[in-house]
């Protein structure tokens, strides 16, 4: 029988992208929306008005799918409201974005392994990928010890994107400059790289340590020793809206951010990489791993790795109950499998390579432009 898929925010920036993922998969795919004229834009088999507001007509929709796809957002406030409608509704949940319902109010109510549906949360480049590759690359090592990631670059950010960052990093007390070390959160351990060189990267770029939520769970589930979470700026405008003052209303701070991102990007060529430089033991004797991953836009990489997710459902490889998506999928596969997903434009892990004996991802080339002085359009 040929699966229902059903696609919530098949009109935004993430959603876009992973419609046609899912009708390439062979699937009917229902475009859900409040937005008649987005729909039609999108590629499906049927169309559906419906209003993540209104919480019976998403349990209706539900109904008529075996997999509820949510690209919605801003994800903190819709991401909720879509996964109870879905379990609700009987249909399995896989989400973009909302890994923190795990922990959220009420979360106890999402999911019951018993009845055997699934709801697989923060399905995207970050929260996602950003703790499954790391665990792609702990799987070839007998003892993984210590973790340095770069993940970022320079990219746009949508109105619903921004307002998730920007509360992401209110929420974020204590983990800029944080660490994981000794077994714990240590704040204040690390420092923001300038001007810095970091390997893959094509040019000088700020990183600003940041250990989320996700990167601490994922140091304590692999026993690491040491973990430093970097978040990579390639422009100084995002970096510099981010660090304003963070009181205020949040929708304004996202504006802000979604302008400042646009004039880092200006004539500029968008690119997001993601390093992980895992150290530990192989067969007794010292060894890291290292895993690039370049793509040309974060939200087509968040969308292959959404619809990666769901084939996982699909094919009865997913546990039932909430699990964050990094837990949900098989590590050990995964990166052979998404290197061949549309939006993972690079996708390579290295064995014990020194710095000067490795191979680069693809050069990000420059578009042709001209000159943009710093804070003038």
């Amino acid at each position: 029988m040929t699966a229902v898929l059903g696609l919530l925010g098949s009109g935004g920036a993430v959603g876009r992208h992973v419609a046609p993922l899912l009708v390439d998969g062979g699937a009917r795919v229902l475009l859900g929306g409040r937005d008649r004229a987005r729909l039609d834009r999108s590629p499906g088999h049927e169309r559906v008005v419906v209003d993540v507001d209104d919480p019976h007509g998403l349990e209706r929709f539900a109904r008529r799918c075996d997999v509820v796809v949510d690209c919605t957002g801003p994800a903190r406030r819709t991401a909720p409201r879509v996964l109870r409608a879905a379990l609700a509704g009987g249909a399995h949940y896989v989400g973009a974005s909302g890994e923190e319902l795990l922990d959220g109010p009420g979360s106890g109510e999402f999911g019951d392994p018993d009845g055997g549906l699934c709801a697989v949360l923060g399905a995207g480049m970050a929260p996602g990928l950003s703790a499954l590759l790391p665990r792609a690359l702990a799987a070839g090592l007998d003892r993984p010890e210590r973790l340095v990631a770069y993940a970022g670059g320079r990219d746009r950010f949508t109105w619903a994107s921004a307002q998730d960052y920007v509360a992401g990093a209110r929420d974020g007390g204590g983990r800029s400059l944080s660490a994981w070390s000794g077994g714990c959160r240590v704040p204040g351990a690390l420092t923001p790289l300038t001007d810095a060189e970091l390997p893959f990267f094509p040019g000088p770029v700020t990183a600003y340590p940041f250990l989320s939520a996700e990167t601490e769970r994922l140091a304590r589930d692999l026993g690491l020793a040491e973990a430093h979470w970097y978040n990579v700026f390639d422009g100084g405008h995002a970096l510099r809206a981010l660090s304003s003052p963070s009181d205020g209303d949040l929708r304004e701070a996202a504006g802000r951010l979604v302008r400042a991102a646009e004039l880092d990007l200006f004539g500029r060529t968008p690119y997001q990489l993601m390093v992980f430089r895992l150290e530990g033991e192989r067969d007794g004797r010292p060894h890291r791993r290292t895993l690039v991953l370049r793509a040309d836009d974060s939200y087509a990489l968040t969308a292959a790795f959404t619809a990666f997710a769901v084939r996982c459902v699909l094919a009865g490889e997913v546990a039932p109950g909430p699990l964050p998506a990094d837990e949900a999928v098989d590590a050990r596969t995964a990166p052979d499998r998404l290197a061949a997903m549309p939006g993972v434009g690079h996708l390579r892990i290295l064995e014990d390579a020194p710095p000067a004996e490795e191979e680069d991802a693809p050069p990000v080339e420059e578009e042709d432009a001209p000159p943009v002085e710093e804070g003038v359009l």
